[in-house]
C-alpha cells in the first residue's frame, strides 16, 4: 500500500513550518478544520465516496461484490479500526481490516487504497465562503494552523489544501491519527498548544462540527467557532438517505445541492430561504424531469424539443446545459403559447369540451360574464352587439355569480356560427406562428409542458392533423385525470392520473420510473396531498408576462405579453433562484455513460417536495409565500402573494377541514381557498391560530425551540467558567 511516507525533515506528527512565536494576532493561534469546513466532497455523506470507489473497483475487477456491499464493508472496517486504534486509526489500518473481511490479497487491498485516495482528490471542492475567513486569519496571525480528525494521510491532506489554494507560507497541519489524539476528546487541541508553545486558551478554532470543533475545543480550554454553512441541510440529508436505492445518484444530487448554495452564497434570510429550496428541492426535481425528457426524445428519435412558455423557460435553461453532457443531439426551442390564445382557435361548447372548459371554466371565480365572453376571441364590436342584444343590464353582465345570460349567449354563438368565425380568424395567425417555428415542417418533435390536462397539446395536435403533418409527442411533468382524444400521444414523468397509462406509454421504449406514481405515494392522485400543483408551477415560473395575442409584423409573428411580470419576479428573487439552478446542474456529475441515468429517484424527490410543502421552516414560508402568484387570464390577470396568514374566517374553514363533523359553510371554504399553501399560511399566522389548528405540532415546535436554546446555553458554559476564572 503506497501511502507516501513523510519527508525526512518533517515529523509524522506535524507537517509544515517549525514552531514559532505568534504573529500579529496578539498571541492568538488561529486554527481551522479541513473537511466539511474548507473542503467538501461533491457527494454527501462522506460514505458516498465509498460507493464511487466500489463502482470503479468492480469495473476494474478488483472487487467481486456490489458497490453497495463494498460500501457497507468499508464503513464497518473503519469502525473496527477506530475501536482498535482509536484516535490513531489511519487509512492503512482501515484497509487492513477491509482486506480481512473481504478476503483481499495484498495487491487488491493496495489498489483499493489508491482508488480511495484518487476518488477523494477527484471529488473534493473548495468552500467559497471559507476563503475570506482563512485569508483574514492569515492576515491577522501571519499563518493558519490546520487541525483535522481524519484517517487520510497528512501529506494527502496538505496536497489538497495546496491544490485548492488554502495552504500558505508558515502553515502547519495536525492530523489525529499521527498523534493518537482527537479534537472530539479535546486532547488534540492540547497537543497543538504544547507543540506550538502557546497556552491552549490562545487557540481559536474554526470548524463545522459542533461536537468536535466547538465542544471538543471548549473541553480543552480553547475557543471553538462554528462554521456550519457547508453541512448538509435538511433537504440534502433527505436526498442522501436514498443513496443505496439509487446507486448513489441522490448522494450526488445532495452534493450538487450543497455546492450550488455554497457557490451562490446568499445574503440575508430571504435569499437564504430561496437558495436552500432552489438547490435542495427545485433543482433535483426539475433536472430529473429534464433528464427524462431528453432520454425520451433520444429513445423515440425526436429531433426537436419545444419548451412551452412560460413553464418551459427554466426547463429549457436546464436542457441547454444537460444535453451536451448527456451526448444527446436534439434541437431545443422555446414556444410562446397560452390557453387564452391557443384554446379559442378550436374550442366550442359542442366541440372539444375539455379545451372549452380550460378556456372558459378555469380561472373564472370572481370574473364577470362579459370578461369571460371576451375570452372566446370575439371582436370588440361583436361583444358589444351580443351584450346589447341579450336584453340583460350591465349589472348582469358584470355579475360573477349568475351565469345564465352567459350560458345562453355562448350556446347562441356556437349554433349560429359566430364562434366558428372568430375561431377561424384567430386560427390563421396561430398557424402562421406555428409554421414559422417549424411545427408544421414534418420534423419529429416533442411538446414539453408541466401539465396538467394537456389542452394546449390538444390544440396543437388538432392543427397539425388539419395540415396533415407530423404530430407532436407530449412530454409532461404530470397529467391530471382528464379525457382527451389525443391521450395516446402524451406521457408524464412524475404522475399520470388517467386510466390509459398503458396505452400512453406504448409508443416509446419503456423507461423505469416513467408515467406512474411511486408506490410510496399510494393510490393514484395522492400526490396532490403531498405537493400541490402550485409547487411545480412556482418552480417553473418564467420571467416574462403571459401571452395575450400574436401580432403579425413584416419580420414575422411577434408574441404580445402582459407587462409587469419581469419586475415582480426580479424583486422577489427569481434571478437568484435561476443562478442556483444553473450551479446545481453544473455541479451534478452526469455524462452519457453514467449509470445514474438508469435509476428511479421518484421516492427521494417526493421526500424533499413533501418536506418543503408540508413542513416549511418559518424563513422558507415567509420567502416563498411572498412569491408573486398570478391568478386569472389575459388582461384580467393579477399578481398576489402565494399565501398569507389565516384570518378568522380562514381559521373557521381550516377547523372545518380538520374536523369533518363541523359543518362547513360555503363562505368558509371560499376563504380557505385564498391560500395556495396551507402549511405556509399556518407558519405566517399568529401563535394562537397555529395552536388552535395544530396543537400538537405547535407544542412540539415550541419544545424544540426550548431544547435548542438550552443546548446553546450549555455550549457557552465552559467559556463562562473560564471568564470567571473557574476550572
Amino acid at each position: 500500500m503506497d501511502l507516501t511516507p513523510e519527508p525526512a525533515d518533517v515529523t509524522p506528527e506535524r507537517r509544515g513550518a517549525a514552531p514559532r512565536s505568534p504573529g500579529p494576532g496578539g498571541g492568538e493561534l488561529l486554527t481551522f478544520d479541513v473537511f466539511e469546513t474548507v473542503l467538501v466532497r461533491a457527494v454527501t455523506p462522506p460514505e458516498a465516496v465509498f460507493q464511487v470507489v466500489g463502482r470503479r473497483a468492480t469495473s476494474e475487477g478488483v472487487l467481486t461484490c456490489s458497490p453497495q456491499a463494498f460500501t457497507r464493508a468499508r464503513v464497518w472496517a473503519e469502525m473496527r479500526a477506530l475501536r482498535w486504534h482509536q484516535g490513531g486509526a489511519n487509512l492503512e489500518h482501515i484497509h487492513a481490516e477491509l482486506a480481512a473481511s473481504l478476503l483481499l490479497d495484498a495487491g487488491a487491498s493496495a489498489r483499493l487504497a489508491e482508488l480511495e485516495l484518487a476518488v477523494e482528490a477527484e471529488l473534493l471542492r473548495p468552500v467559497p465562503t471559507a476563503r475570506p475567513l482563512v485569508a483574514q486569519a492569515r492576515a491577522r496571525a501571519g499563518r493558519v494552523v490546520w487541525v483535522s480528525d481524519m484517517y487520510l494521510p497528512a501529506v494527502f491532506i496538505e496536497e489538497q489544501l495546496r491544490r485548492h489554494g488554502f495552504w500558505g507560507p508558515g502553515d502547519v497541519l495536525y492530523v489525529s491519527h499521527s498523534h493518537g489524539h482527537t479534537k472530539r476528546s479535546g486532547s488534540l487541541f492540547r497537543t497543538v498548544a504544547d507543540t506550538e508553545g502557546v497556552p491552549v486558551t490562545a487557540i481559536r478554532h474554526h470548524g463545522n462540527d459542533n461536537r468536535s470543533d466547538v465542544r471538543g475545543a471548549a473541553a480543552a480550554g480553547a475557543t471553538g467557532v462554528l462554521l456550519p454553512v457547508a453541512n448538509p441541510n435538511r433537504y440534502e440529508q433527505a436526498l442522501q438517505r436514498h443513496r443505496d436505492s439509487t446507486d448513489g445518484l441522490t448522494a450526488a444530487m445532495a452534493g450538487a445541492s450543497r455546492l450550488a448554495r455554497l457557490q451562490v452564497a446568499p445574503t440575508g434570510e430571504h435569499e437564504q430561504a430561496l437558495v436552500d429550496v432552489a438547490a435542495g428541492v427545485m433543482s433535483p426535481l426539475l433536472t430529473s424531469f429534464v433528464t427524462w425528457i431528453l432520454r425520451r426524445c433520444q429513445a423515440a428519435g425526436l429531433r426537436r424539443v419545444y419548451f412551452v412558455a412560460r413553464d418551459g423557460q427554466v426547463l429549457l435553461r436546464i436542457a441547454e446545459r444537460l444535453a451536451p453532457r448527456l451526448g444527446i443531439d436534439v434541437e431545443l426551442r422555446y414556444l410562446y403559447a397560452s390557453r387564452l390564445v391557443w384554446n379559442r382557435v378550436v374550442a366550442s361548447p359542442s366541440r372539444h369540451p375539455q379545451v372549452w372548459h380550460s378556456l372558459i371554466g378555469l380561472s373564472s371565480d370572481g370574473v364577470g360574464n362579459r370578461d369571460i365572453l371576451e375570452r372566446c376571441g370575439l371582436a370588440p364590436e361583436v361583444v358589444d352587439r351580443l351584450v346589447a342584444d341579450s336584453g340583460a343590464g350591465a349589472e348582469v353582465w358584470a355579475s360573477t355569480q349568475d351565469r345564465d345570460v352567459l350560458n345562453r349567449t355562448l350556446a347562441q354563438i356556437d349554433a349560429d356560427g359566430t364562434l366558428a368565425e372568430a375561431a377561424a380568424r384567430n386560427k390563421a395567425v396561430v398557424l402562421q406562428y406555428l409554421e414559422e417555428q417549424g411545427l408544421l415542417d414534418g420534423t419529429p418533435h416533442a411538446f414539453v409542458d408541466v401539465g396538467w390536462r394537456g389542452t394546449q397539446h390538444d390544440v396543437l395536435l388538432e392543427l397539425q392533423q388539419e395540415r396533415g403533418t407530423e404530430t407532436a409527442r407530449g412530454l409532461f411533468f404530470g397529467l391530471d385525470d382528464s379525457v382527451s382524444p389525443w391521450g395516446g400521444h402524451r406521457e408524464a414523468y412524475f404522475f399520470d392520473s388517467r386510466d390509459s397509462r398503458t396505452e400512453v406509454r406504448s409508443p416509446l421504449v419503456p423507461v423505469a420510473g416513467a408515467a406512474y406514481l411511486p408506490t410510496a405515494l399510494g393510490p393514484q392522485g395522492q400526490f396532490l396531498g403531498i405537493a400541490q400543483f402550485a409547487l411545480v408551477e412556482i418552480f417553473c415560473s418564467g420571467d416574462h408576462g403571459t401571452l395575450t395575442d400574436y401580432e403579425v409584423t413584416p419580420d414575422g409573428v411577434r408574441p404580445v405579453l402582459t407587462e409587469g411580470r419581469a419586475e415582480a419576479v426580479e424583486a422577489w428573487g427569481l434571478p437568484l433562484v435561476w443562478r442556483t439552478v444553473d450551479a446545481y446542474v453544473d455541479h451534478l456529475p452526469v455524462d452519457a455513460d453514467d449509470p445514474y441515468l438508469h435509476v428511479d429517484v421518484h421516492t427521494a424527490l417526493t421526500a424533499v417536495m413533501g418536506l418543503f410543502w408540508e413542513w416549511p421552516t418559518d424563513r422558507e414560508a415567509r420567502a416563498w409565500a411572498s412569491f408573486p402568484w398570478e391568478v386569472g387570464q389575459g388582461r384580467l390577470q393579477r399578481i398576489v402573494d402565494l399565501a398569507g396568514p389565516f384570518r378568522l374566517a380562514g381559521l373557521a374553514a381550516e377547523v372545518a377541514r380538520a374536523a369533518p363533523s363541523v359543518r362547513r359553510s360555503k363562505h368558509a371554504v371560499r376563504v380557505a381557498r385564498r391560500t395556495e399553501w396551507v402549511a405556509a399560511s399556518m407558519s405566517l399566522s399568529p401563535l394562537p391560530a397555529r395552536a388552535l389548528l395544530r396543537p400538537r405540532a405547535t407544542l412540539r415546535d415550541g419544545l424544540g425551540r426550548v431544547v435548542h436554546r438550552l443546548r446553546a446555553v450549555l455550549d457557552r458554559l465552559p467559556r463562562v467558567r473560564r471568564a470567571l476564572g473557574g476550572s
